[in-house]
């Protein structure tokens, strides 16, 4: 698809709520499920861009974001407690809807 990876930093829009005419949450530290906490524990979220040069045009997980979010439980699940990953969620949406649209092919 000719897309870049690149960890987000502490200080995007997405980690900060800070996103031009929107505002979300700040995310900091995180809490995380059980099973990803012990090779998580005291790290910040983790989001990776989709790039296609300079230009976010997507945005990836390593972690569950969107079942952790339902507030249920489900065995083994790697992702970010409830509240967390509501904020995170909640993020992902404002920037999304935020982004200009495509242009016309």
């Amino acid at each position: 698809m000719g897309l870049t990876l690149r960890t987000l930093p502490a200080t995007h829009g997405l980690l900060t709520g800070q996103m031009g005419g929107a505002t979300g949450y700040a995310i900091k530290a995180v809490r995380y499920k059980p099973t990803a906490a012990g090779e998580r524990l005291g790290r910040p979220p983790e989001l990776i861009g989709l790039y296609r040069g300079e230009q976010l045009v997507g945005v990836y997980s390593p972690l569950d974001i969107t079942w952790c979010r339902t507030g249920m439980d489900a065995f083994d699940c790697r992702g970010y407690e409830t509240e967390d990953a509501q904020a995170i969620w909640t993020n992902l949406l404002l920037w999304a809807s935020a982004q200009p649209a495509p242009a016309a092919p």
